[in-house]
């Protein structure tokens, strides 16, 4: 599962999104992927990421995956 949700976030999210440092980030869908894609964009040192997601749970593990995430 992993070898499938992390290259897929970071390829389509990541790659595609052209995060860079000081960037702002937005992930509609706190799910396996978009969690994916919010720890793959950390790696680039974005200055915000924002995760949009209407279940409080899954808002509550992104903030446990990335708790610099605002």
């Amino acid at each position: 599962m992993l070898s499938d949700i992390f290259p897929t976030a970071f390829e389509c999210g990541v790659l595609n999104g052209a995060v860079k440092p000081g960037d702002t980030v937005a992930i509609v869908g706190a799910g396996p992927i978009g969690l994916a894609a919010l720890i793959t964009a950390r790696l680039y040192s974005p200055s915000m990421t924002v995760m949009v997601d209407v279940d409080e749970q899954r808002l509550e593990v992104s903030n446990d995956s990335a708790p610099l995430t605002r």
